[in-house]
């Protein structure tokens, strides 16, 4: 859209998403590889940003300004995301990427366990609250500049 210069649709400058790199997502996979035993949910812990502050780096980035137009909620689609819900706190764990990964996008790996299992688990207990990306949001411009820039890169 912005190579073809034609304003992007976003739903809401307020909307929130999570964003990490591939680098990242396969971490993330291969460490739910290795550490599961059946049924459980991996989340990474990943910082969230504003479509405003998305668009404001989106344009630093391609040194272009941006046009967008706000189109609203579409039926379905959710302001911000939720990767664990209040309900499932009791069964979230902190968990461990393997062969001492570290990134500085991505702060650590968190675990729902099923429900009912004789699985035996030796994690942490979170003691967090629900991750949602309305109450992780990261306004550090800088930040989110190094990590789009590195998902760029890495797509190349």
């Amino acid at each position: 859209m912005l190579k073809q210069e034609k304003n992007i649709k976003v739903t809401s400058l307020d909307c929130t998403r999570f964003l990490f790199t591939l680098e990242d997502a396969v971490h993330t996979v291969l460490a739910s590889l290795i550490n599961s035993k059946g049924g459980e949910v991996f989340i990474p812990y990943f910082d969230s940003y504003t479509m405003e502050d998305i668009i404001k780096v989106v344009g630093e980035i391609s040194k272009k300004e941006v046009n967008y137009d706000v189109i609203g909620m579409r039926p379905g689609e959710k302001l911000h995301e939720d990767m664990i819900a209040a309900t499932e706190l009791p069964f979230t764990y902190h968990s461990e990427f393997p062969f001492g990964y570290t990134s500085a996008y991505c702060n650590q790996l968190l675990c729902v366990l099923p429900q009912y299992t004789n699985k035996e688990y030796d994690l942490k207990k979170y003691e967090g609250k629900e991750f949602s990306s309305a109450l992780f949001i990261n306004r550090d411009l800088e930040h989110l500049y190094n990590l789009l820039t590195k998902g760029i890169h890495d797509a190349n």
